[in-house]
């Protein structure tokens, strides 16, 4: 398919570009209530129902920051060509690179079977009440999703863009979307239901929503491609 802005609806392309901008604003919004949620220690009250896992503070993190770095490029491809400030577009970089960084660590975690102490880098008393070994720690699947949403972000800016591999961000955003939902099918009915990927897939579903939320923003974001 053609990548000429041309090609495609301008009504549905608008129609992409306002929900990217929705969804970034959302996700600013949903990150910045939990981690105020933990701060009043109501870290429970970020559950999606009443008893679930509440939405983790390095993932309420990753999701603000990712949100951030989404509202701060305006220049990403498919977008109008409004040159950002140099500050404004240094920011979005740190805020996509943070995401990712945050994601990659995690995964690093999961992979070497270490703790780096990033679970209880934010309101460590009040995530040691959830009673587990790495208690602020996101799961695995909420972890790939900070990791592959970063590092398209990173990809939203022209100048590393040019540097990466067109279908490679679309790709790993899909992957992401694809782990949110195999965690949550895995959540709601019987665990293991999903075959031997089960036990790295838990994600509480909090997480799973607000990154699917970042991930279709980043996605909506660059409507008619690079």
């Amino acid at each position: 398919m053609s990548s000429d802005p041309s090609y495609f609806d301008p009504r549905l392309v608008a129609a992409l570009r306002r929900f990217s901008s929705v969804a970034a604003l959302l996700c600013m919004l949903v990150g910045a209530a939990a981690l105020a949620a933990w701060t009043a220690n109501q870290g429970a009250a970020t559950a999606l129902i009443s008893g679930q896992p509440p939405l983790l503070p390095l993932t309420a993190l990753g999701v603000l920051l990712g949100g951030a770095a989404l509202w701060l490029l305006p220049n990403a491809p498919g977008r109008p060509a409004v040159p950002p400030s140099l500050m404004r577009r240094r920011l979005a970089l740190i805020c996509a690179g943070v995401t990712a960084t945050l994601g990659a660590l995690i995964l690093l975690e999961y992979l070497l079977r270490v703790n780096l102490g990033l679970d209880r880098a934010l309101f460590a008393p009040a995530v040691q009440a959830l009673h587990a070994a790495a208690p602020g720690r996101p799961s695995a699947a909420s972890a790939a999703n900070l990791l592959l949403a970063g590092v398209a972000l990173l990809a939203l800016d022209p100048s590393v863009a040019r540097r990466v591999p067109r279908r490679l961000a679309p790709a790993g955003l899909l992957l992401g979307l694809l782990l949110s939902s195999l965690g949550l099918l895995n959540y709601f009915y019987e665990f293991g239901s999903i075959g031997p990927v089960a036990p790295y897939l838990p994600v509480e579903p909090s997480s799973a929503l607000a990154c699917a939320l970042l991930t279709l923003g980043v996605l909506a974001a660059a409507p008619t491609g690079p």
